[in-house]
């Protein structure tokens, strides 16, 4: 699901070429690095929104080219970063007041496209964002993509996901592995503040 979520928000929504910069918030997430590492291969540029400075070089290290830590004055510190960079496409996770400082951040007539609500709250763009500037907020939702393909083009979709796991561009960390009778203490490590890979369960013993 990972994968193909965010090749397609980068392949549907903005035609994007080599050197165009995007904007992603919870860009710690398996999405948000699926995205960096496929952007950093069609030479597109990312600025990466996080919630700790302890992720800053970890993304840095993944293919980020920008990793700030998100907050009110995000717009200001984004044009600094980036030369005052065209930006066309910013994704976001968060919902709330997050989708509109990601707004905040694109050029005239940018797109938003949210695919997740971690704040619980309604997307929010402000009337200048919406009417003077032209900005455009949808949203992505995997299932129903998938829903309007053709199985050839599921199939073609996933054979491309194949080949980038297989060289090496789609790769999320695993922080942990635990046995099925430690089940516990791998729903407690998932929860823990701070976790950088996946937990994962191992019923068939520890994987190399």
């Amino acid at each position: 699901a990972n994968p193909a979520t965010a090749y397609l928000m980068l392949r549907d929504f903005v035609d994007l070429k080599r050197g165009d910069w995007v904007i992603q918030n919870a860009a710690n997430s398996a999405v948000g690095r699926n995205v960096i590492r496929l952007a950093k291969t069609r030479g597109i540029h990312t600025v990466n929104l996080v919630r700790r400075e302890s992720l800053i070089e970890r993304l840095k290290e993944v293919g980020g080219n920008v990793v700030l830590v998100d907050g009110p004055d995000i717009a200001e510190r984004v044009e600094t970063e980036t030369g005052g960079a065209a930006m066309k496409l910013g994704l976001d996770a968060i919902g709330g007041q997050a989708t509109m400082r990601i707004a905040e951040c694109l050029d005239d007539n940018g797109t938003v496209v949210n695919y997740g609500f971690l704040c619980g709250q309604p997307c929010m763009l402000t009337p200048d964002q919406a009417i003077l500037h032209g900005i455009t907020l949808t949203g992505f939702w995997l299932v129903k993509s998938l829903r309007a393909m053709s199985p050839g083009g599921i199939q073609v979709l996933y054979q491309e996901l194949c080949e980038r796991i297989a060289d090496g561009t789609f790769y999320v960390p695993i922080e942990a592995t635990y046995g099925l009778d430690r089940i516990a203490d791998a729903l407690a490590h998932a929860e823990r503040e701070g976790r950088y890979g996946k937990v994962l369960l191992t019923p068939n013993g520890s994987i190399a």
